[in-house]
């Protein structure tokens, strides 16, 4: 259950906090769940990092492609969606129907920005595949559990791009044997983005990344250092937290700080 930690040359992931990460591979470079202001207990942007995002200021001046998984506000906000893509007029932006009728209905200046919206919904247990500006995406249906109050639309993406792949979950409560039906360990994915909680327990964070068997996994979601402590069950704190995510899974990447870099390469 180890991650080696190879793939493709010049694969990096910048964290942009709680689930949302920059990721760049041969020139071209998506967003996923990047664009956002947060929710308390939950690491979130400075204003002056969600306003060079929403500017589109470097590095955000070069991305293709905005991937959001849900409408959650500690994964999307309308208005800065809507201000990164007036200020960047190629990237496109690609999420659920339920996230896109908040842009629509929250933004101000939507009409501007439609062209280069798309929104997918997949059936449960089916995916949908897209190609934009050379990307290639597969939308899978995970759902962010089935007894919610407030049900929500969660989409993961298998994201491919010059020879790199990734896999983005979202906030799925979808089981290792869902995972299973979608056939994810043929994909060859280099890079999974996972939630924390599917990581907490050898047996569990085991038959999960078997499903997945990708080379790369990053744990993602975790709380901030001062959530509350019901959040950072079952330890006492951050640190430990992250401690026992690497004793579970060995070689697990675990970014904790906004705007951190990590560079994945394979040996030369």
């Amino acid at each position: 259950m180890g991650c080696s930690g190879k793939a493709p040359p010049g694969l990096q992931i910048t964290l942009l906090g709680n689930e949302g990460f920059l990721v760049e591979a041969g020139g071209s470079t998506v967003i996923v769940d990047g664009l956002y202001r947060g929710l308390h207990g939950y690491v979130a942007p400075t204003d002056e990092q969600r306003g060079n995002r929403e500017r589109a200021e470097p590095p955000f001046d070069e991305v293709d492609l905005v991937l959001v998984t849900h409408n959650h506000p500690d994964h999307f906000d309308a208005r800065v969606v809507e201000g990164f893509l007036n200020a960047n007029r190629h990237a496109v932006f690609v999420s659920t129907p339920m996230a896109v009728d908040h842009l629509r209905d929250e933004g101000d200046r939507f009409r501007s920005i439609s062209e280069r919206v798309v929104a997918v919904y997949p059936a449960e247990g089916e995916s949908q595949h897209l190609e934009i500006d050379g990307i290639g995406i597969e939308v899978l249906n995970l759902h962010h559990g089935r007894d919610r109050s407030l049900p929500v639309e969660n989409i993961g993406f298998v994201v491919e791009m010059n020879g790199a792949s990734f896999l983005h979950i979202g906030d799925t409560l979808a089981t290792a044997d869902e995972l299973a039906a979608l056939e994810l360990s043929d994909r060859g994915i280099d890079i999974a983005f996972v939630p924390y909680w599917h990581l907490l327990d050898s047996k569990s964070a085991g038959d999960y990344l078997e499903v997945i068997d990708a080379t790369t996994v990053v744990a993602m979601h975790l709380p901030a250092a001062d959530a509350p402590p019901s959040y950072l069950d079952p330890a006492e704190d951050l640190d430990g937290l992250i401690r026992l995510i690497r004793e579970v899974v060995p070689g697990v990447l675990v970014p904790t700080e906004v705007m951190e870099v990590t560079q994945i390469r394979t040996p030369e």
